[in-house]
C-alpha cells in the first residue's frame, strides 16, 4: 500500500493546511496518510486539529484513509513523552521521537553535543529505546536512527545493531523508515528482520517536501509491502 505515516500541517510547524496535504497525497496516489503534528503537554489546539482531520476524512475518505496522530518527544529514558494524558483513548496514533537524548533529571544531550559525550550518549540512547516498554501508549518510534550518525555508528557495528535488533524485536511498537533521513547507516538485514514493523514516512512539513520525497517513499512502500 502506498502510504505516508508521518506528515505535518500548519497546526504545528508545517507550512500547509491539513486539506492541502490531503489533496497533495491524492495527487501522489497515496492510499493512506497519517498526520503527526508536534504536540507538547501544554498544547491547546488538539481538539480543533482532531476535528479538522475528521472533516477531511469525511470529505476524502472514499479515496484515501486519513489518520489522526501526534508526534511527541521523549522526556526521559523510562518512556515518558511530552504529551497530555487526555489524548490517550481517543483513537490518536502516538509517535514518539528522540530529537534530543534524555539523560535524567530533566537534562538532554543535543545533537551538537553528542560527539563530546559519546559514551554517555550511546548509553542513554539505548536506555531510551528500552524504556519504550514502560509506555503502553506509544504506537511508533519516529525516525529511530536519526541521531546515530552523530555517535559514529556505522553499518559495520555488528554488536550495536545486534543489541538494537533484539530490543526492537521485543517492543510492541512499529518503527519508521523515514525517507527524510539518511538510512544508509542501518544494515539491510535489520530492515529485513523487522519489515513487519516498518511504517513508511516522509516527515514532510509542506506540500513541496511531500512531492520531493514521494518517489523514495513509493520505493520503500513497494519494498516492504
Amino acid at each position: 500500500m502506498l502510504q505516508d505515516m508521518h506528515l505535518h500541517s500548519d497546526f504545528s510547524d508545517g507550512n500547509n493546511s491539513i486539506e492541502d496535504m490531503v489533496r497533495c497525497a491524492l495527487e501522489l496516489g497515496m492510499k493512506r496518510i497519517c498526520f503527526t503534528d508536534h504536540v507538547w503537554e501544554t498544547s491547546g489546539w488538539t481538539d480543533k486539529y482532531f476535528k479538522e482531520i475528521q472533516r477531511c476524512q469525511n470529505l476524502f475518505g472514499t479515496s484515501i484513509d486519513v489518520l489522526c496522530g501526534v508526534e511527541a518527544k521523549f522526556l526521559s529514558c523510562k518512556g515518558g513523552i511530552d504529551v497530555n494524558d487526555d489524548l490517550f483513548g481517543k483513537g490518536v496514533r502516538v509517535v514518539a521521537a528522540m530529537h534530543r537524548i534524555p539523560c535524567g533529571n530533566g537534562k538532554f544531550i543535543r545533537a551538537s553535543e553528542i560527539k563530546n559525550n559519546l559514551d554517555v550518549s550511546r548509553k542513554f540512547w539505548m536506555e531510551t529505546i528500552k524504556g519504550i516498554q514502560n509506555n503502553k501508549h506509544i504506537d511508533c518510534l519516529a525516525h529511530p536512527f536519526s541521531l546515530l550518525g552523530y555517535m559514529g555508528i556505522t553499518q559495520q557495528d555488528d554488536d550495536w545493531w545486534g543489541t538494537v535488533s533484539t530490543i526492537i524485536g521485543s517492543l510492541p511498537v512499529s518503527i519508521e523508515y523515514n525517507v527524510k533521513y539518511d538510512n544508509q547507516i542501518v544494515p539491510e538485514w535489520f530492515w529485513e528482520t523487522h519489515k513487519n514493523k516498518i511504517m513508511p514516512a516522509s516527515d514532510s512539513h509542506s506540500v513541496k517536501e511531500f512531492r520531493i520525497r514521494s518517489s523514495e517513499l513509493r520505493s520503500i512502500c513497494e519494498k516492504f509491502s
